[in-house]
């Protein structure tokens, strides 16, 4: 897609993915300024990108979000890192942030090769860092005959991760066919299947400013806020008390307190979220591979990729190409505490595309025009059953130094994993040892499966069945105005249309006739949206480009598990507006060649808004617009003189502020409440209390102002040869109350070989540094929790080609 990226289009290859550690799609930051180092977990699926979670294509086609399985490259051989919207010919999307496009391997014509690589690992001082660690690959291509040539892939991994009990296990298959049945037409065709099985590793929670800088956690049993008609309360520790309390600074200050619970099995409380006393909290020093589990922990995901490509030269100046992709992918998962999510996805794409190129003279002036024009059409059938209400399983119930303990039912004194009783409520009635409290009904489906409804309020958006049908049409162009300037436009249409339809198990408890009345169960809405560009490049010289693009875009919001809109209104119904989501882009940039061949340099600044959902989490019936604002500027420099060495240095520095937002809305899981001083938000339902709140302009968390990446690697003769990289990030909020201080990385190694074997041995983290970062959730990274980086490793590389 020609938008004019001068400074904003990386091309990864193949040599750099052998040569360097890239353990996840973090370390994709070193080779973009645009990439933003995220989570250090194998489970984190898709590269952060400007301050956002990027897109991700195959060959050139937008797929569905990663599924939640480990880091592979088995499928690919080079990989497109693209900062800014996307080209107008991938279709709608709000990840506007930018795009990796990963290029699959091809089969060779040439000669019959074969490739196996082992990666052994994990060595370290620390004991806790040792780890049994396997990945191999064999990779086998040649020609059938002259016309048709083919490739096979397979990779696996076994790997236990760092933190806690969780694991990186995965085989994957790929296969590929080429056929050349005359000089005019091509035909390609692709195919992934991969299988893994481990628990994600969801982080550390219970954030505080001692946990970053001393590694001392905030260990306890947490009690439950409850909510009773409108007067919030904090169950006591001991005897038969319940403090009314008040919230300050994000600890729940006591005041007085009742008799006895005023609640009662026909009015139970509100289950509101959780806290730990300060008189009851015990400070403990931890060691950073703690993290939130259960004991019954698991995680099983499998992913289907099917892609046929067919080119046909209709002359030497146009052609027709015509892509079709299927994707597959269910994943079942069991977390801490309550949470269970079901996930299937099947997606059908076709794009078919006129490519053309003409000269013509104007003015006096030839013109160079080429076109991109054609349609695209995309079917997703879409499957989410996410069980667990958020105030049940906070975020801050939980205790690390505790594994699998310290859950709901542990905590409440009472089996909430109870079959639901017949009546028309949306909750049971739980007696606890704080009295009778709601919890969201759930419902047994098999022998560890429990199911709950589609009902906003009870169990959250995404318990649903989704279709959602769209159609694009696009056309983009490129016209070089003669030596010196040269002009992309581009535009999209697309019309959408989606059915989203309740559980099954909804309509089976409906049909029992124990359902609330005036639930919606099933709804349709269309929409139409679009998007247009407009890029402008000139090169005053030959070493220089400069250039300035404008876009505007109108999608579909994207809200992780859903992939689309789920039951995110009161009344279960589809909301219109949520398919015009707005993102705008205003950038310039240059390109420099200041050594020919030799020393490159980029430059970009942008400004970018974007309108995005308020959580991409599974399980959280929470959903408003957020509108974000991006201000930034990457610079870039690669170097090298001669072929055995290069050297790379990447800066970003990015400004994001969340725009008109209450301050409640800002507030991020603070043993269960936030205070501001007037404002007072529960994350657990997203009631305010009181009324009255701040509004204006916050910083976003998550997102360091500053950003720096470099890499350097230099082969000697005889085959040895030494790399470096590292990367630097100034302070940014985990939440607003804990600030992660600048931080650093560096990973060095050495190899040896010639083009037929190659021997390398990496360290991880070569100063020890014990770094905080995101931690890789289902449905994306979150700031909720974070995981601390591995401490120093030693992992070695075997790679030889028959």
């Amino acid at each position: 897609g020609g938008r004019g990226r001068a400074a904003g289009r990386r091309r990864v290859s193949k040599a750099q993915l052998d040569r360097d550690i890239i353990e996840n799609f973090s370390d994709l930051a070193l080779y973009s300024p645009s990439v933003q180092r995220s989570s250090p977990s194998p489970y984190s699926t898709f590269a952060a990108i400007r301050g956002g979670n990027s897109d991700t294509m195959r060959n050139g086609t937008l797929l569905l979000n990663p599924e939640v399985h480990p880091f592979d490259n088995n499928a690919w051989e080079a990989a497109d890192i693209v900062a800014g919207t996307p080209s107008v010919v991938f279709g709608s999307t709000t990840r506007t942030a930018g795009y990796v496009n990963y290029i699959t391997k091809k089969p060779a014509f040439d000669a019959q090769h074969t490739v196996l690589n082992v990666n052994l690992g994990r060595v370290s001082p620390d004991s806790d860092g040792t780890l049994f660690q396997l990945n191999a690959k064999v990779d086998n291509t040649g020609p059938i005959n002259d016309k048709v040539a083919y490739r096979i892939s397979v990779q696996h991994q076994n790997s236990r991760s760092y933190w806690a009990n969780a694991e990186a296990n995965f085989t994957d298959v790929f296969a590929a066919l080429t056929w050349r049945p005359n000089s005019k037409l091509t035909v390609e065709f692709n195919l992934s299947y991969g299988k893994s099985d481990g628990p994600v590793a969801y982080g550390t929670n219970r954030l505080t400013q001692n946990l970053i800088d001393n590694n001392v956690y905030s260990s306890g049993p947490a009690s439950p806020i409850l909510k009773w008609g409108s007067t919030f309360y904090r169950a006591a520790l001991t005897g038969n008390g319940f403090d009314t309390g008040t919230v300050v600074n994000g600890i729940f200050q006591k005041s007085g307190s009742v008799a006895a619970a005023p609640w009662t099995k026909a009015s139970p409380a509100d289950l509101q979220g959780w806290v730990t006393y300060a008189e009851n909290a015990k400070d403990v020093k931890v060691n950073g591979n703690e993290t939130i589990r259960g004991s019954d922990t698991f995680g099983h995901a499998e992913e289907l990729i099917g892609q046929s490509i067919q080119t046909l030269e209709l002359n030497e100046d146009s052609q027709i190409r015509n892509t079709t992709t299927y994707q597959f992918s269910q994943d079942y998962r069991k977390g801490y505490d309550l949470y269970q999510s079901y996930m299937v996805n099947k997606l059908g794409t076709n794009r078919t595309e006129f490519i053309t190129k003409k000269s013509f003279t104007l003015f006096g002036r030839t013109i160079k025009w080429q076109s991109n024009t054609g349609l695209d059409a995309r079917y997703l059938w879409n499957l989410c059953d996410n069980l667990g209400k958020p105030s049940e399983k906070s975020t801050t119930a939980a205790d690390v130094t505790i594994p699998g303990s310290l859950d709901t039912s542990y905590l409440l004194g009472a089996n909430i994993l109870v079959p639901a009783t017949q009546d028309t409520s949306l909750y049971n009635s739980i007696l606890t040892k704080y009295g009778y409290v709601k919890i969201a009904k759930v419902y047994q489906v098999g022998a560890d499966r429990w199911d709950g409804i589609s009902v906003q309020s009870v169990g959250g958006s995404d318990i649903r069945r989704n279709q959602l049908g769209s159609g694009s049409i696009f056309s983009e162009h490129k016209f070089d105005l003669g030596e010196d300037v040269t002009l992309h436009v581009g535009g999209r249409l697309t019309t959408i249309r989606q059915w989203l339809k309740a559980s099954p198990n909804t309509y089976n408890v409906r049909s029992t006739g124990y359902f609330p009345s005036g639930v919606n169960l099933a709804d349709n809405m269309s929409a139409n949206n679009g998007d247009y560009n407009v890029s402008l490049t000139y090169h005053p010289t030959h070493w220089l480009s400069v250039y300035a693009t404008v876009d505007h875009d109108l999608a579909a919001t994207d809200c992780g598990c859903c992939l689309s809109q789920g039951f995110t209104s009161p009344n279960n119904t589809l909301t219109w507006s949520y398919y015009r989501t707005l993102s705008t882009l205003r950038e310039t940039g240059a390109k420099l060649e200041l050594i020919p061949g030799k020393l490159f340099a980029t430059a970009a600044f942008y400004r970018q808004q974007r309108q995005v959902s308020s959580t991409i989490s599974p399980s959280s019936p929470l959903y408003y617009p957020v509108t974000l604002l991006y201000s930034g500027a990457e610079f870039s420099v690669n170097y090298q003189p001669v072929r055995n060495f290069s050297v790379g240095i990447n800066y970003a520095y990015l400004d994001a502020t969340l725009q008109n937002q209450t301050r409640s809305a800002l507030a991020s899981d603070y043993n269960g409440y936030v205070a501001d001083g007037v404002t007072l938000y529960s994350n657990s339902t997203g009631s305010v209390n009181p009324a009255s709140t701040l509004r204006g302009n916050w910083r976003a968390t998550g997102n360091p102002l500053h950003t720096f990446n470099a890499f350097a690697s230099y082969q000697f003769a005889h085959g040895f040869g030494a790399q470096v990289n590292a990367w630097l990030t100034s302070e940014w909020q985990a939440n607003y109350l804990v600030t992660v201080p600048s931080q650093y990385n560096v990973n060095a190694g050495v190899f040896w070989g010639d083009k037929h074997w190659r021997v390398a041995l990496d360290v991880t983290n070569l100063t020890d540094q014990r770094n905080w970062n995101h931690a890789a959730g289902v449905g994306g990274d979150t700031t909720a929790f974070l995981l601390q980086s591995p401490p120093i490793g030693f992992q070695s590389r075997i790679a030889y080609v028959f």
